[in-house]
């Protein structure tokens, strides 16, 4: 993200650009080609276009990713160079580092800092520490950044800082893409091949879609959801329980995710009627009718929980208190109340324009709460109640314990909404909601990057 890659070995400086790339591309080519002249490079060529063209969900996901990520990014430069950071945040990445800087957002730098020294414990929970986040992410930006010389020791913090988030943001493009493809097959195998892509640029589009292109969590938890409910329905239970694993090392609420699966297996959850063709007497009955899972079948499921419960035990190891990632999060705010969600917010404002003109963030997280439970009908007749329960119990306790705090990129990862929303929407529709998303994505894109309070 910063032009020319500078990097040291051995004590000597040496500096990597784009047409060092090329030409070293070009080369290796020449010299595979006079070594082994068949397949000639056109034959290859023609075979991989082959290979693609059988793939079209790889072609819709590589076509939604594409116009919408890199997107992202380039309305976050504008908004940084245009609109600035406020007078007060005292943020790093703006002015000549805002290319370099970009990714160095809110929880980013937290997992910057892991990825960077590992977990601290100051030995007590009455202050933010990095506790609260969990490891898979910062060990993959540890993993990028030692392979492009982000962990070399003789880069200031900053710097350090800089390049960290951006391998975190390199991440979060590739996870979308594979989770994209993944979706898009799922989209294909639930709706039709007319249909389907429209679930996935609505997806892409969706307004906190942003998260999805910073060094955030949701495109790596995405990734996990999705692949270990396809892996699921296609009986692939290697990778279902790998996908389900990381989904319960990659957030804190990763491990909801055995809700739906467990209930999948026992064969009470899931439901297509788009797909079999069954009336809605005979779904209802399907919805109803349970069974004994077999012994993969509740591994898979289990296996959110196992990641979540092994970070559990790592932390009981550093603190010698249980749950200690749960408790850090008091220091966030994030702590569960009596109080009715929104109280606060509708004791605040008289209506829905005195919301946006007073806290215009909050009322970007309410469209997100909104649109989530608004689409749970339809997911639960299209898709069935698993999905269903996998939004409500991801969405219904952050509003017991933080209100609409981050309730919208929360939103962002509920994938079966955008299943059921295009399945019920005319397909002559979706269009002209992917252009009101993407509308409304350049807008928190411009507000996340600007260091605005939209985490």
């Amino acid at each position: 993200m910063n032009g020319a890659y500078r990097g040291v070995i051995d004590g000597n400086p040496f500096t990597v650009r784009w047409w060092d790339l090329l030409i070293a591309g070009l080369v290796i080519g020449g010299v595979r080609h006079a070594i082994w002249p068949q397949p000639s490079i056109i034959v290859t060529l023609r075979e991989w276009k082959a290979w693609f063209a059988s793939r079209p969900s790889l072609r819709d996901a590589l076509l939604a990713v594409g116009l919408t990520r890199v997107m992202v990014l380039l309305v976050g430069l504008i908004a940084v160079s245009a609109i600035g950071f406020p007078p007060d945040s005292g943020q790093l990445g703006s002015g000549r580092q805002a290319v370099p800087g970009l990714g160095a957002r809110f929880d980013g730098n937290w997992y910057a800092g892991i990825a960077a020294s590992g977990y601290d414990w100051e030995g007590s929970f009455d202050r933010q520490q990095n506790m609260a986040f969990f490891p898979a992410y910062p060990m993959l930006m540890r993993g990028v950044g030692a392979l492009t010389g982000a962990m070399s020791k003789t880069l200031t913090p900053e710097q350090q800082l800089f390049r960290l988030t951006s391998c975190g943001i390199a991440i979060s493009l590739a996870a979308f893409l594979w989770a994209a493809w993944y979706f898009a097959q799922l989209a294909r195998e639930l709706l039709d091949d007319e249909h389907a892509p429209g679930a996935l640029w609505l997806l892409a589009s969706y307004p906190f879609a942003v998260f999805f292109s910073a060094a955030y969590t949701e495109s790596l938890f995405l990734l996990a959801a999705v692949g270990a409910w396809y892996s699921l329905r296609h009986r692939q239970f290697v990778a279902g329980s790998l996908w389900g694993l990381l989904a319960g090392l990659a957030r804190p609420n990763g491990f909801f995710l055995s809700v739906p699966l467990g209930l999948i297996a026992l064969g009470l959850g899931e439901h297509t009627p788009a797909a079999s063709g069954a009336s809605n007497k005979d779904a209802t009955r399907a919805r109803g009718s349970w069974r004994l899972p077999d012994l993969r079948e509740v591994v898979t499921a289990s296996m959110p929980v196992i990641g979540m419960l092994l970070f559990t035990l790592y932390l009981y190891s550093r603190t010698h208190e249980w749950f200690a990632w749960a408790k850090m999060h008091a220091a966030w705010g994030r702590t569960f109340s009596a109080e009715v969600p929104l109280a606060g917010v509708t004791r605040a404002i008289n209506s829905l324009l005195d919301l946006i003109v007073m806290r215009p963030f909050d009322a970007l997280n309410l469209f997100g709460l909104t649109f989530a439970i608004v689409s749970l009908w339809p997911v639960w007749r299209r898709l069935g109640f698993a999905w269903v329960a996998f939004i409500v119990i991801n969405m219904i306790p952050p509003l017991f314990a933080g209100g609409l705090l981050s309730i919208g990129r929360l939103s962002a990862t509920m994938f079966p909404v955008f299943l059921a929303l295009t399945g019920t929407l005319p397909r002559r529709s979706v269009p002209a909601v992917v252009a009101a998303f993407a509308m409304m994505q350049g807008l928190v894109a411009a507000l996340f990057f600007t260091w605005r309070s939209l985490y």
